[in-house]
């Protein structure tokens, strides 16, 4: 059971030692090669169990993952990629909507496209989407965890990879699969903080990856670029803090670097170049005029708390944008102040020693810095603040924090391990287990990041299949010109965009409507004047919904559970015969006590909704709080309320599609039929 452990106890007792004397900065860091057979298989192991994690959570999801709403649409331009339709920048934003503005924005750059056009040809879209996502996923979590051994050694690197694979523990197996481009900016933003955290130490070899990794992470999502930028900030001024010493190298790497940051930015460039209106200059526009619909400063503030102090951020299983949004306890802030505390004083005990653990606690300060940057430009609005992609920077912050920390108590437990060397082959297989068992169990949790649905697959991918089938098998009947329309269910199911994706894959030129003008390219918009039929995709929900007169090529069941209609509809009317909602002592009580701060704020605009928006409002788990805790006004029957409960299905909603037909209508119908803002 040696497995190479005494060279690996020999470097966490002297490696750090030995790295202060050496002066070159090209043999002042820790290589693989470096390593003893044994220990480079070592390293070999702790890599593959990193890569447990989102091999596992690809296995989980490929039976029934297909793509719906926005990934279905990026899936449609990657396969534009290589053609005259070529993207430039990425999907558009909502960002034009906090400044009351027509004019669409999007996401910056392309490049995630381009990785996927190649997957999704070779393996088509159920399994080349989350196949790249698997492998961004898996590069990151690689490469941070090889970027702290390649400048602290491998005590520093094992550290590293437990709190890496904790992080996606806590993020779950769907954001592990999950191509969307604002997930995908995730893992690249905190494998970018560690890389720019090499930069910041003087490693310059690694600043033509840094730059490309950073490229990336900004061209995904508006929701990362403060981040971005302030992480960025830092490792500018590493640079800066070496050019007077290492200018000729510092020049060399900089200019490296800009012909990555050139290849990666050219789409963006050219796309600004020959647009009369582009994006870049969008995003400009933007940036000027959103301070008025943002979290603000105090918001930020219990932000970084909360990733700072106790419950710890990492590990949770709950853990959602709201969770960082609520008011800090107590016990939050006192641990909060003591965590920085210990970081800051372990920081200045390895000024002179270790200067590059140092630079670990320069590090947390600028990633507080880029969370209070990030946290504060947060747009208001119950569907945007809740959304865990706008606090991506809570992770690294965490994981730079736990960095410190964990380093710290190896520095304190130095000695022992010199008295007792068998305690680290101990640890080192500890370490493994603590990497392996949460990834091992990840996928079977019940909680919401473990749903298909937080993937953005709405429908199981056979359902798909089974109306591209369909489709095809009329094919002959379809006109030159065939524009596919959907209505009833859920407006962010996407399950119009998914069936339009599977068509598109299977060689289908199916046109979209004119309210997806900027989700796809102009050219594969429907066109009025020539449109001669169309596909018309109706989901039934707990009724069935209106369809069209034409020819039914596919009635799919989705097999869900229909609730008992008759007293949903009661309840419905009951709901609606009141004016003014009053909850009550006894409900006001019980929503006070309810220790969520997001299922609280949600619970609290549910609630006062029912009169007015009904249907919108009683879902399952208001419907429990209704049953348990009945409101003064307006009044429902418990009956009925027991009636829906036993019928609905746990995340049942009164939009959640149990069966989807698809029909064939030729042009007259079609133009009676459509909405004007669609054709």
């Amino acid at each position: 059971m040696r497995l190479g452990f005494s060279s690996l106890t020999d470097t966490l007792l002297h490696a750090q030692a030995r790295s202060d004397q050496r002066t070159d900065s090209r043999r002042a860091v820790h290589r693989l090669r470096d390593l003893d057979r044994r220990g480079r298989w070592l390293a070999f192991v702790f890599a593959l169990a990193l890569l447990l994690a989102p091999v596992l959570a690809f296995a989980w999801a490929v039976p029934d993952w297909a793509p719906a709403g926005d990934p279905a649409l990026m899936g449609i331009r990657a396969l534009d990629v290589g053609t005259a339709r070529t993207p430039l920048i990425g999907q558009p934003s909502t960002a034009a909507r906090y400044i009351a503005s027509a004019d669409l924005v999007n996401h910056p750059g392309a490049t995630h496209f381009y990785l996927l056009a190649v997957s999704i040809r070779l393996f088509g879209g159920d399994i080349g989407m989350p196949l790249v996502t698997v492998l961004i996923v898996g590069a990151c979590v690689l490469l941070a965890a090889w970027a702290v051994f390649r400048q602290l050694g491998p005590p520093a690197g094992i550290v590293a990879a437990v709190l890496l694979s904790t992080v996606m523990f806590t993020t779950g197996a769907s954001s592990l699969i999950d191509p969307v481009s604002s997930n995908i900016a995730g893992y690249p933003l905190l494998c970018a903080s560690v890389l720019c955290w090499c930069v910041l130490c003087g490693d310059l070899r690694l600043l033509p990856l840094a730059t490309a990794v950073v490229s990336f992470t900004a061209q995904q999502h508006l929701s990362v670029a403060p981040a971005v930028v302030v992480v960025t900030a830092g490792a500018v001024l590493g640079l800066a803090a070496a050019l007077a010493r290492r200018r000729g190298e510092v020049l060399r790497w900089c200019g490296w670097s800009a012909l990555v940051a050139l290849v990666l930015w050219a789409p963006v460039l050219l796309q600004q170049a020959i647009s009369t209106d582009g994006n870049l200059g969008r995003l400009l526009t933007y940036a000027r005029n959103t301070d008025d619909a943002t979290l603000g400063a105090t918001s930020a503030l219990h932000q970084i708390v909360n990733s700072l102090g106790l419950p710890p951020l990492l590990g949770r299983t709950d853990l959602t944008g709201s969770t960082l949004l609520s008011e800090p306890s107590a016990l939050t802030w006192l641990s909060a102040i003591a965590a920085v505390a210990i970081v800051a004083a372990l920081g200045l005990r390895w000024r002179k020693p270790s200067p590059r653990q140092a630079t670990l606690a320069l590090m947390v300060v600028i990633l507080a810095l880029a969370g209070f940057a990030n946290g504060s430009s947060v747009p208001v609005g119950l569907f945007e603040q809740g959304r865990i992609a706008f606090y991506h920077w809570s992770f690294a912050l965490a994981f730079f924090t736990c960095l410190v920390l964990g380093l710290g108590l190896l520095a304190l437990g130095r000695a022992q391990l010199a008295a007792r060397p068998t305690l680290v082959p101990a640890l080192t297989s500890l370490a493994l287990v603590a990497i392996i068992v949460p990834a091992a169990i990840n996928p079977s949790l019940d909680r919401t990041s473990n749903t298909l649905r937080s993937a953005h697959a709405t429908i199981a991918s056979r359902f798909v299949h089974e109306l591209g089938d369909a489709v095809l098998a009329h094919r002959r009947e379809l006109g030159a010109q065939t524009v596919l329309l959907s209505r009833g269910g859920a407006p962010y199911a996407g399950l119009r965009e998914a069936l339009a994706f599977e068509l598109t894959q299977r060689g289908v030129a199916v046109r979209h409507p004119l309210t997806q003008r900027g989700a796809v390219h102009k050219d594969r918009l429907v066109r009025r004047s020539t449109v001669d039929s169309g596909l018309v995709l109706v989901v039934d929900t707990f009724t069935k919904g209106s369809a069209p007169r034409g020819e039914l090529l596919a009635d799919v069941d989705l097999g869900g559970r229909r609730i008992d209609v008759r007293a949903y509809e009661a309840l419905i009317a009951q709901a609606r015969s009141g004016h003014d909602v009053r909850l009550g002592r006894a409900a006001e009580a019980a929503l006070a006590a309810i220790s969520d701060p997001g299922l609280k704020f949600v619970m609290s605009q549910a609630l006062h909704e029912i009169a007015r928006q009904p249907a919108q409002a009683l879902a399952p788990s208001v419907l429990r709080f209704l049953r348990d805790h009945p409101i003064e006004e307006p009044r429902l029957d418990p009956a009925l309320i027991q009636r829906v409960l036993d019928t609905a299905p746990e995340l049942w909603a009164a939009d959640m599609a149990v069966g989807l037909r698809l029909y064939l209508v030729d042009r007259a119908e079609l133009l009676k039929f459509a909405f004007p803002v669609e054709l």
